[in-house]
């Protein structure tokens, strides 16, 4: 009974934490995903999230980049962008932190794809995958559009396990910035990410982007990426005081012991 006592303290002071930064609202969730809703000054983190720098590698319609810092090196990119519609404005995609700004303003969609295997360039670790994005952006009329842009953005994410799951953003104005909208997995590392895209505009009931009403990016920046088991996560002051309190338990079940052994003796 002790060593059950003993293994649910150890248990209990695992560090499991899925916080966010301040200002980070989990609007829903649906199955392993969780949908995330912040403010404009607000990048959401719990741990295991990374920056996006786009490489200049690529261009037109396409954009390869690595996570964690810039990097040129074969086998360092990480993600591929490619847009719908016009391709990327060559003055603002250059390196650093990504800020993505379309020609034409009729770019009315972002598709995010891993590139794996390759190398995360800060550490040198295995890019297995992705399993969250987050990202901020600005939007407009899309331009071949007869009806105006309704105010909603929609996410489509397909998993390595053959599903599809999406939501949708409500409550956008056209050339405001959206703060930092995404998902993340509940749990990790579940299953990776094969596509994410970001849709300006609605969904039909099976997740499909809808024509009637769609407007576009005119930017669409500041991307990070949840890749699970590599970032190390620093633990919550609530983590800390569960760690002391497993540990105060732990040393009194030993204490008990010995004075169990000593009055035995």
């Amino acid at each position: 009974m002790k060593r059950m006592l003993l293994a649910g303290v150890m248990l209990a002071a695992l560090p499991v934490s899925n916080a966010y930064a301040a200002g980070c609202t989990i609007t829903s969730t649906g199955g392993n995903l969780q949908w995330l809703s912040c403010t404009s000054d607000s990048q959401a983190n719990d741990g295991d999230d990374v920056k996006f720098f786009d490489d200049g590698t690529g261009g037109g319609t396409t954009i390869t980049g690595s996570l964690a810092k810039n990097s040129q090196a074969a086998g360092q990119q990480n993600v591929s962008f490619t847009s719908t519609g016009s391709g990327f404005n060559a003055s603002t995609d250059g390196n650093g932190f990504a800020n993505f700004k379309s020609i034409m303003d009729d770019v009315n969609a972002y598709t995010a794809v891993p590139i794996v295997p390759s190398t995360i360039p800060s550490t040198m670790t295995p890019f297995l995958g992705f399993d969250g994005e987050l990202f901020r952006g600005q939007l407009a009329n899309f331009a071949g559009s007869s009806t105006a842009w309704n105010g909603d953005v929609s996410v489509i994410v397909h998993l390595s396990d053959g599903t599809t799951v999406f939501h949708t953003f409500t409550g956008f104005t056209i050339n405001n910035d959206i703060g930092v909208l995404g998902f993340d997995e509940v749990n990790d590392p579940g299953v990776f990410v094969t596509s994410v895209e970001a849709f300006a505009g609605n969904l039909d009931a099976s997740g499909n982007p809808l024509t009637a009403g769609e407007g576009s990016w005119d930017q669409y920046k500041q991307i990070e990426f949840s890749v699970p088991g590599q970032i190390a996560s620093i633990p919550e002051p609530s983590t800390w005081m569960t760690f002391l309190l497993g540990f105060g338990l732990v040393g009194m079940i030993a204490r008990r012991r010995g004075w169990s052994s000593a009055s035995a003796s």
